[in-house]
């Protein structure tokens, strides 16, 4: 039974010899009768000999391996050359900062704690923060010694609110999707790596076009392997790897590692 506000979706898988279609197609209830809404939804595997370009989002890409459907790339996001600063003394928050493995990469900066919580900073938020320092050890001082509510700052998508916990103050750092807790001595640790996170976002901003085409090469060389067991003897056999260069290696081990 379908309620007025039902929207039910119906798959249809369409496979040929060289490429398989996934048609998404959604329905609404009106009057107590289903209406095809007219909107559809495709992913597709293209043959490499049509390949005109890498899909921008590689993660819908998918072949059929060992006679089952497979994502060739299958992780949401997959970091390489990727740092770690800890930023309590627990190791229990910490700063990452690394390249995003898409079609284009693009580096990014991330807080996270030890419970998978994270808050994703691209590096222009990371500049205005901390042109920000100043204000922000201010009014964290500043609620050291009174106990009124101060309003909230906002820096891009990224929302910062004053308050205390246990008498303490703290920043709580929120997105649509996390928050992050942090006592005055963690913001103050985040603001002392300012010179060593500049430094990494001017070396890897200035890799990601060579990882872009090390990546689309790779993704090129997976859509030729029909056997999940070959997939990473395929990639090390061919002329274009090279053992000893890291983002040949990280890509490899990070991204099709699972194969």
């Amino acid at each position: 039974m379908c309620g007025t506000n039902d929207i039910l979706f119906k798959s249809e898988l369409v496979s040929t010899k060289e490429i398989l279609i996934i048609n998404l197609i959604s329905f609404s209830s009106d009057d107590g009768k289903l209406v095809k809404i007219p909107h559809k939804f495709s992913l597709r595997t293209v043959p490499t000999t049509k390949i005109i370009g890498i899909p921008s989002a590689p993660t819908l890409a998918f072949r059929y391996m060992d006679s089952n459907l497979h994502q060739i790339t299958h992780r949401p996001i997959v970091r390489i050359l990727e740092r770690r600063y800890p930023l309590t003394v627990t190791g229990y928050k910490y700063l990452n900062i690394g390249i995003n493995v898409k079609l284009p990469s693009y580096v990014t900066i991330i807080l996270r704690d030890s419970h998978g919580k994270e808050i994703p900073l691209s590096p222009d938020i990371w500049r205005e923060l901390l042109e920000q320092k100043h204000v922000i050890l201010s009014l964290l001082q500043y609620d050291e010694n009174n106990r009124g509510i101060r309003a909230p700052m906002y820096v891009g998508n990224l929302t910062l609110r004053f308050g205390r916990i246990n008498n303490l103050p703290i920043l709580r750092l929120e997105i649509s999707t996390a928050r992050l807790s942090m006592s005055k001595s963690t913001v103050l640790n985040i603001f002392n790596l300012e010179y060593y996170v500049n430094r990494l976002i001017s070396s890897l901003t200035a890799m990601t076009d060579n990882v872009d085409k090390k990546f689309s090469r790779l993704l090129a060389i997976a859509f030729t392997v029909t056997k999940s067991a070959n997939m990473l003897k395929t990639m090390y056999d061919d002329e274009s790897f090279d053992r000893n260069d890291i983002l040949d290696c990280e890509l490899i081990a990070l991204v099709f590692g699972e194969y």
